[in-house]
């Protein structure tokens, strides 16, 4: 990157759905509408749920020992990387039930 060239922009976007379906559609739709605005300046990731299991928060206080890491090995760390890399996060959330899915709530819980 030459000096007068500014960074891209890293995009997140979340798909809260286990299935490819309507979440993962209307996901790339927005997508595709700001690569269209921004063609050069934006960098994007999708992440779909569904492929890597996510377990509850089991409130055993390990993060406190192990400065701010869980214990508990699983898609989480994975995607809190990329989650805390990301410039901004765009959600894609099918309800269930009056709420979001419950790996994506293990997710923010933990």
């Amino acid at each position: 990157m030459t000096s007068s060239e500014k960074p891209k922009i890293r995009l997140l976007g979340i798909c809260g759905s286990p299935r490819k379906g309507n979440s993962l559609f209307l996901l790339q739709q927005a997508f595709d509408e700001i690569l269209k605005a921004y063609p050069d300046e934006v960098e994007e990731e999708i992440y779909v749920f569904g492929q890597t299991p996510f377990a509850p928060c089991d409130a055993c206080g390990a993060h406190r020992r192990l400065k701010g890491e869980c214990r508990i090995r699983d898609g989480f760390q994975e995607l809190r990387d990329r989650w805390l890399d990301a410039d901004g996060i765009i959600y894609s959330l099918p309800v269930y039930h009056m709420s979001i899915p419950g790996q994506v709530k293990c997710f923010i819980d933990r």
